[in-house]
């Protein structure tokens, strides 16, 4: 069996399985791939990875057969799959999800949902993040309003916000962070994901969206790397 931090990328794309290894460059997983259903299967059988991202589409055994095949196999069956369909083919998601698959994601890949939503399985593939609760301003060209961060990376954080906000949106954020001393971070964001009450990208978080940084100080990343690692104290109420 190989490390348990092994996640393996399929699909007949030279190029999508190169987009793929490039969003997980930075996470410790050990990567495999598999251009076809047989080896796709093979590997899963030999090598027993933690998930696989399987792109629907394949030359030979398509991708929902090989998710049922793994996830009818008492062997096999605990490995989170991830099911990749084309754009706009919302046949393919109702057959992935009938299939079994743990998950599902739709061409063309973003890279902040590809790390979301397989930090539900496996969170060493996403960057430290920290709970929290922390006040946030947030201001863009449809004016000022106000929500909570619950949980924050360097990367991003999610916003706890009932404002109709869209996916791909930008703002400025201003976060009161809860450091001893003070300070106040200001950057800007776009919307990754929304996490509305009909459909939940996230059931397990309220309503709100996922925020990706888009220009934040060194100063203030480096606020939040120590307050996501423990090398801030908590300010005094």
């Amino acid at each position: 069996m190989t490390d348990p931090l092994t996640i393996l990328l399929v699909d007949e794309s030279k190029f999508f399985l190169a987009i793929e290894r490039q969003f997980l460059r930075k996470t410790p997983a050990g990567v495999l791939e598999a251009e076809n259903g047989e080896d796709a299967l093979k590997v899963c059988r030999d090598l027993r990875p933690t998930m696989v991202f399987l792109a629907f589409k394949l030359p030979g055994i398509q991708g929902p057969e090989v998710c049922r095949r793994i996830k009818t196999d008492p062997d096999l069956q605990n490995i989170s799959i991830i099911m990749i369909c084309e754009t706009n083919q919302a046949w393919q998601v109702d057959e992935s999800r009938r299939s079994g698959c743990d998950g599902v994601l739709a061409k063309p890949l973003d890279r902040h949902k590809f790390l979301e939503i397989g930090s539900q399985f496996v969170s060493t593939i996403r960057s430290p993040r920290h709970a929290c609760l922390i006040p946030v301003v947030i201001r863009s060209n449809r004016g000022e309003f106000r929500g909570k961060c619950l949980d924050i990376s360097t990367g991003g954080l999610f916003l706890q916000c009932s404002e109709d906000l869209h996916e791909g949106e930008q703002f400025e954020i201003e976060l009161s962070m809860p450091v001893q001393p003070a300070e106040v971070i200001t950057c800007r964001g776009v919307i990754a994901w929304l996490n509305d009450k009909d459909n939940p990208f996230k059931p397990h978080f309220p309503v709100g969206f996922g925020t990706r940084f888009l220009s934040i100080s060194e100063h203030g990343k480096t606020l939040i790397r120590n307050f996501v690692g423990g090398g801030f104290k908590p300010r005094q109420s």
